[in-house]
């Protein structure tokens, strides 16, 4: 593509991290990683090495934007949607802000989502998915009728009660054609916020409702049911780093050191640095700031919840 087209084949914001290239390297979302039985930082695992020096290769042989270091995300849409880079990080969200801008400058566009990178062709990547908590029903310690309470939150967590509150009624503000749900305007719009006012129900059936919000756009709907068709092309590993992030430790130098982690990322990346050399220097910095407290706080947190 780019030899010949003499365009960038792909583009991003200023960033150290590509989750779909990190799944070549045993690696994703997760922050952190069993190895050898005790948990360690991205930056310490061992695919850190390989990692570097294969987004230094794409970098120095224009493969990757190599105005990367400076750009915001909207620098990296504009030269996607203008025809000027053939690929960009996105989700089906994404999609229908850049909708026409795509068709003003190819109006034969198609948007692909491309699989995630795995190790060689025998190997499936693996995608970490993060579990955690999004919202908690409490009651006061001094309610007069806490049973009571309960009664209504049993109510709201009955399948079809649940369905009402969360999306509404069938016909409505949402349909369901060839099982899927896909929202009904402009009445979907009331329900933006109802998951904080739901009970309970399985995953399953949340995720199933949850999906007319994927389909709020003939664009996104197509790019989602495209992306989730690939599902079985990975192994697929929860990761709980979510339920941790309020240890002190953690949270006396998480942002700090995620920042010095991705800056210092980003400069080996575009100035070619050994690799080892840049992530000797990061895990000094990471020991030095923090992240040894960080480290014994996780695995300590592992063990008493996961055994």
């Amino acid at each position: 593509y780019k030899d010949q087209t003499d365009k960038v084949p792909f583009s991003s914001n200023a960033t150290g991290w590509y989750n779909f290239l990190l799944s070549g390297f045993g690696m994703g979302d997760a922050g952190w990683y069993k190895i050898d039985g005790t948990y360690v930082h991205r930056i310490k695992h061992p695919g850190m090495i390989d990692y570097l020096k294969y987004v230094q290769k794409l970098y120095a042989e224009g493969l990757l934007d190599n105005d990367m270091p400076i750009n915001a995300t909207a620098n990296a849409r504009e030269k996607y949607s203008s025809n000027n880079a053939m690929a960009i990080p996105m989700y089906f969200w994404d999609i229908p802000a850049l909708k026409a801008a795509l068709e003003t400058n190819n109006p034969n566009a198609k948007n692909l989502i491309a699989t995630f990178l795995a190790k060689d062709a025998a190997t499936k990547p693996t995608v970490f998915i993060n579990q955690g908590i999004s919202n908690i029903a409490c009651i006061p310690k001094t309610a007069k009728n806490p049973e009571h309470a309960i009664i209504w939150f049993n109510i709201m967590s009955d399948k079809d009660n649940f369905r009402t509150i969360y999306i509404g009624e069938e016909g409505v503000s949402y349909e369901v054609k060839d099982s899927k749900y896909y929202p009904i305007f402009p009445k979907f719009d009331e329900y933006q916020n109802a998951d904080k006012f739901a009970g309970v129900v399985q995953g399953d059936v949340v995720f199933q409702m949850w999906q007319a919000r994927a389909r709020k756009t003939p664009e996104m709907a197509e790019a989602y049911d495209q992306m989730n068709a690939r599902v079985n092309a990975y192994v697929l590993q929860p990761f709980f780093d979510s339920y941790a992030s309020s240890l002190p430790a953690v949270m006396n130098s998480q942002l700090a050191l995620n920042t010095m982690i991705n800056d210092k990322l980003i400069k080996a990346i575009a100035e070619g640095t050994d690799a080892e050399v840049a992530l000797a220097d990061i895990i000094a910095e990471w020991d030095k700031g923090g992240g040894l407290e960080q480290e014994q706080a996780i695995n300590a947190w592992y063990a008493e919840n996961f055994g």
